[in-house]
Formats: structure tokens, sequence, C-alpha cells
């Protein structure tokens, strides 16, 4: 197996020989050390067919061996479930920022910060009302199932 590895193809259409600038044995060892923040890391990947990814996340967290981990053992979402609490987290910071946002235009257009709030009261029973509408629509991909 080494001999068709001493053999490799650079800029040219001949092979080069690999022992003019380098020496090939076979050794064990681990193939690759991973780091992340300058500490060891594994990585387990899963296929989950049709498993909600906030499903998938909350049964692997509840594991006997995720809960007990020793000292040291730091259990961290990455990929897709590192995604998914980032898009969580910036949803929880968009909507009081958007609320705020629309209480100073109405503010710029009515002159007046009473009247805004009772305005502004009606957005709870909007957010009702729109998962009602959900529901009654029968959307696969919205939030409620």
């Amino acid at each position: 197996m080494l001999q068709s590895v001493r053999q490799v193809c650079g800029c040219t259409s001949r092979p080069t020989l690999t022992t003019k600038f380098q020496c090939l044995t076979l050794e064990t060892g681990p193939n690759e050390i991973d780091r992340f923040d300058r500490r060891l890391y594994v990585t387990v990947t899963a296929t989950l067919g049709s498993t909600p990814l906030g499903a998938a996340v909350q049964a692997a967290r509840t594991l006997p061996a995720a809960m007990q981990l020793p000292p040291g053992i730091t259990l961290s979402d990455s990929g897709n479930a590192e995604n998914m609490n980032d898009l969580i987290s910036g949803f929880g910071l968009a909507m009081p920022a958007s609320v705020l946002g629309i209480y100073c235009v109405l503010v710029l257009l009515f002159h007046d910060f009473v009247q805004l709030l009772t305005i502004l009261s009606a957005l709870p029973l909007s957010l009702g009302g729109a998962f009602v509408a959900l529901l009654v629509s029968a959307n696969v991909e919205g939030p409620i199932r």
C-alpha cells in the first residue's frame, strides 16, 4: 500500500516520487486530535429522520450519561443545534426591539404616550389570534402541530 502512496501527481501529468522529500512509515495513534477552546472534544452526530431537532436535542440531554458527566467534561451544542439556539435567542431579542420600534414610530405620529399604550395593548391579543389562525388552517410547517 505504501508503494502506491510513494508516487503522487504534482503540477505535471507525470507522477513524482515522494521519497525525494519525505519518508512514509506505518504507525499507530490517533488519526486526528480535535480541539475547541484549547480543550479536546468529541463530536457525536446523528441522523434524525422525521424526529424534530428540538426533541432530539432534549432527548440527548436527558440521557443518564449526559446528566452525570465527570468533572471537566461539558456538553455543548454545535451544528444545527447551535444554529437553532442562536435563532431562538435572536428571535427573543428581535421581538422586544420591534415592539419598541413600533412604539417610537407611533410616538412620532401621534405625539402622545398614553394613547399609544392602548394601541399596543392589542398586541398580545393579536398573537393569540395568529396561533388560532394557524390551528384552523392546519399549517403543517407552522409552530403548532
